[in-house]
């Protein structure tokens, strides 16, 4: 300002530009600096070195928070002692056994999970399982629109994949186009088959 009192800040990069800095496998172990497992120490996302290379970002993409982070949480929950050491109990609870055994009894029955989205009718039993942010429960012809644009907004097209279905007035299920990108998430391509 041309008069009063005003502060000067200096803003420099700090810890964003380090790129973490721990180096792990591909289950998310961490490796000292001879390239040896460090027993018990897994990392994923911001701590780690960025596999990306050496871009300021490194470490905060989804290969390496998502991926790594699933594997880090198989590997750990596969090693022994483990579950009792962090006190986690074998069995699941009682409400998320009752959601398993009613998809599984979707499935086996063949109903289909039909669900409405700003007024228009979407098969999602295919990707109920398969959903980015994990596993969703929904109820066969509930309205999702408020937790579906809570959770998305607006953007429509992220229901434009194939294991979801649009169907018609008539309901029939209408069909769509293939993108031509569609095949990348094949065998060796997708995060979701780590």
């Amino acid at each position: 300002p041309l008069s009063g009192l005003y502060r000067v800040g200096v803003v420099q990069p700090v810890l964003h530009y380090t790129m973490g800095g721990l180096t792990v496998n591909g289950d998310g172990r961490v490796l000292d600096v001879n390239g040896t497992i460090m027993e018990g120490l897994y990392a994923a996302g911001e701590v780690m070195g960025g596999v990306h290379g050496e871009n300021r970002l490194g470490g905060s993409s989804l290969l390496d928070c998502v991926v790594f982070g699933m594997n880090a949480a198989k590997a750990v929950d596969g090693e022994a002692g483990v579950r009792e050491w962090m006190g986690w109990r074998d069995e699941r609870s009682e409400s998320r056994k009752g959601i398993e055994k009613e998809e599984e009894e979707v499935v086996a029955e063949g109903e289909r999970k039909i669900v409405t989205i700003k007024g228009k009718k979407y098969d999602v039993t295919n990707f109920i399982k398969t959903h980015p942010g994990g596993p969703i429960h929904v109820e066969k012809d509930e309205d999702l629109t408020i937790r579906f644009t809570g959770a998305h907004g607006n953007d429509l097209s992220l229901l434009d994949r194939d294991s979801i279905r649009v169907i018609g007035e008539g309901g029939e299920v209408e069909e769509r186009e293939v993108k031509f990108y569609e095949n990348y998430g094949e065998v060796g391509g997708s995060w979701r088959e780590v």
